[in-house]
């Protein structure tokens, strides 16, 4: 199933420290390990440009996005994401393809979310 896709990361108090599209289930972010340790992840529906204002987690939440629970594997630097509910993704819609922003994932030194 194809679904077009971002994951959000914010801070403790809710402010975006960055935001990237995830391709074929994964996404590489730019965190040290401060701000792995007290982020926040959230996966949903691309927010376009034609937003104004700071994105949210509750711009997301409006948008279907869903907060999820990961674990850390420090042997690889990767983050492991909980599964979504299928009640949750069931509602994305599906895109029919991939987006081509989504291929480039070439950061070596930064924390890989699966």
């Amino acid at each position: 199933m194809l679904i077009d896709l971002d994951l959000y990361i914010f801070n403790a108090v809710g402010e975006v420290l960055d935001s990237q599209p995830l391709w074929k289930g994964n996404a590489v972010v730019a965190l040290s390990e401060e701000e792995l340790r007290d982020a926040r992840v959230m996966i949903g529906p691309p927010i376009h440009d034609s937003i104004r204002g700071p994105i949210t987690m509750d711009t997301i939440r409006d948008r279907q996005g869903f907060e999820v629970g990961f674990r850390v594997i420090p042997e690889n630097r990767s983050v492991a994401l909980f599964a979504v509910p299928e009640a949750v993704w069931s509602k994305w819609q599906q895109s029919g393809s991939w987006n081509r922003r989504r291929e480039n994932l070439g950061h070596v030194d930064d924390f890989l979310f699966l």
